[in-house]
């Protein structure tokens, strides 16, 4: 049994009397952490919180003032729970200016007679704290057990939450490394959704999980006592494990936080053999989007269907992602995820030039949100299509994805680009560096001599090269503009009288606009 004040006086072997109460009497049931005696007139650099002090009063001289009120206020400012005064050896009985100064702070004073020596009343709370120890130690020894076999059953890491739960008489959540919640169990889990403690909660997992280091915190919310640890390595933080209403002011003891640290590993473990399979299945499904694409559409329904994973409602939008190598892991979680809570939404796989993503017309814009800046740099649309024109998808993807990566924006749609100007769907680069080398001649006789030849091939081309109206506009006469244009045909040594030439020049301006 713990040693408390209450259980040390109560003990009749002893004999001592409580003479000053505090004003909440549940304080008398604290632990005692040890019981240290001293008659020095400021003993506390001595003293840890927790503790009890004996006294025989030497320290309070009857031939002068003593300044009982301020030994008193030290004494419970550093968090001392009791006074115990040894009688008979100095003094008959208690100075009644202690008692008084016990009182009026709410110390307990109790009264150690003189047949009881202080070593007995050290042993007293010695032998119950090694006790209590010992007691924690087994329990700790016995918890570890049960969540062990926990974490052997089918749904090892649900059961292995849900026995940490148990034996500590806590709350447990799991948040995965997007800071969302994907385990809660426990007494009092429902406490998890009250809009203030949800937000120091949520709060506290994202700064741990942005930090990306292994680290732990402690938190409280009203009596609720919140303990934070983050599973993973430093750098692949995996998630963060939230304790919730521990008992305890201080929250978790050693014998706990023993327990806990065995589960962060149990954890670590179940969700890096998660990651494997993950890992494995995405590996099946990139098969399986191959076999798709050759046109095995029967044979890769009934093999998704087996794994679980149906293939979304025909017809299907191709998501092309453009996936840095540090998110892979990640995505691969949320597809995973994904695909289990709402099977037939999406399917995914992976080709060589980034992910592939299958999704049903109504998931298809909420896909987009979610993976666009989240997961994938890049996210390249499809028109919808059937699994029988599956490749056809795949080029509207990729090409959807590149006038994203052009414009350098999250994500595009192939409807945009059919919209688009057909000079558009150039690629831009090499389009540009073809349009220098083309206009180079013309660029440097301008710099050369002067003039704006460009200017006025551009005028020209806009009129579909008429005369009278791209001259007007020019402020020249049309003669004058003939005579630029056969300058500027010597200059490229390209001829514009045909549709090609022409054709060419213009995409060259356009290309470097």
């Amino acid at each position: 049994m713990t040693a408390t004040l209450r259980t040390l006086i109560k003990d009749s072997n002893l004999g001592l009397r409580l003479r000053t109460r505090p004003a909440d009497d549940s304080s008398l049931d604290e632990p005692l952490t040890w019981v240290a005696s001293s008659d020095l007139a400021d003993p506390t650099p001595f003293l840890s919180a927790g503790n009890a002090l004996l006294t025989t009063g030497a320290q309070f001289r009857s031939d002068e003032p003593v300044p009982y009120t301020e030994y008193v206020a030290r004494l419970l400012e550093h968090g001392i729970v009791g006074l115990g005064f040894g009688l008979g050896v100095l003094r008959e009985s208690v100075p009644d200016p202690l008692l008084r100064a016990c009182d009026e702070a709410g110390l307990p004073l109790f009264e150690v007679p003189y047949r009881v020596p202080f070593l007995a009343v050290i042993h007293h709370v010695a032998d119950s704290v090694a006790a209590s120890r010992h007691a924690r130690e087994n329990w700790a020894l016995s918890a570890q057990r049960a969540i062990s076999f926990a974490a052997l059953r089918t749904d090892g890491l649900e059961s292995c939450l849900s026995e940490l739960a148990r034996q500590l008489g806590a709350w447990v959540a799991l948040f995965d490394a997007d800071g969302r919640r994907a385990h809660l169990t426990g007494p009092g889990s429902t406490t998890v959704g009250e809009p203030a403690l949800a937000v120091i909660v949520e709060s506290e997992v994202e700064r741990l999980l942005a930090r990306g280091q292994r680290s732990s915190s402690t938190a409280a919310h009203d009596d609720v006592s919140l303990t934070f640890q983050t599973i993973g390595r430093r750098g692949e933080l995996r998630g963060v494990l939230v304790l919730g209403g521990a008992p305890g002011t201080g929250g978790l003891d050693q014998a706990a936080r023993t327990v806990v640290s065995s589960v962060i590993a149990l954890v670590g473990l179940a969700l890096e053999q998660s990651r494997s399979l993950t890992r494995s299945r995405a590996a099946l499904r990139t098969g399986l989007l191959a076999a798709l694409t050759a046109g095995d559409v029967r044979l890769v329904k009934d093999i998704a269907q087996r794994m679980k994973s149906p293939l979304p409602p025909e017809p299907v939008h191709v998501l092309q992602l453009e996936v840095p190598e540090a998110r892979l892991d990640r995505l691969r979680d949320w597809l995973e995820d994904r695909m289990s809570a709402h099977p037939g939404s999406l399917f995914a796989g992976r080709e060589e030039d980034g992910v592939v993503v299958l999704t049903a017309e109504a998931e298809t814009a909420a896909t987009v949100r979610r993976l666009a800046g989240t997961y994938a740099d890049r996210v390249g649309v499809s028109d919808p299509h059937a699994y029988a024109d599956l490749s056809a998808g795949l080029r509207q993807a990729r090409a959807a994805c590149e006038r994203a990566r052009a414009r350098d924006e999250p994500s595009a749609t192939f409807s945009e680009i059919a919209a688009s100007d057909m000079a558009d769907l150039l690629p831009e680069q090499r389009a540009r560096d073809v349009a220098r080398s083309l206009l180079d001649p013309l660029t440097r006789h301008d710099a050369a001599n002067a003039t704006d030849l460009t200017g006025a091939l551009r005028v020209w081309l806009e009129h579909n090269g008429q005369w009278e109206p791209a001259a007007r506009e020019l402020g020249v006469h049309r003669h004058t503009l003939k005579a630029r244009i056969s300058l500027i045909e010597r200059v490229l040594g390209q001829s514009l009288a045909g549709f090609d030439g022409r054709a060419n020049v213009w995409l060259a301006l356009r290309a470097l606009d």
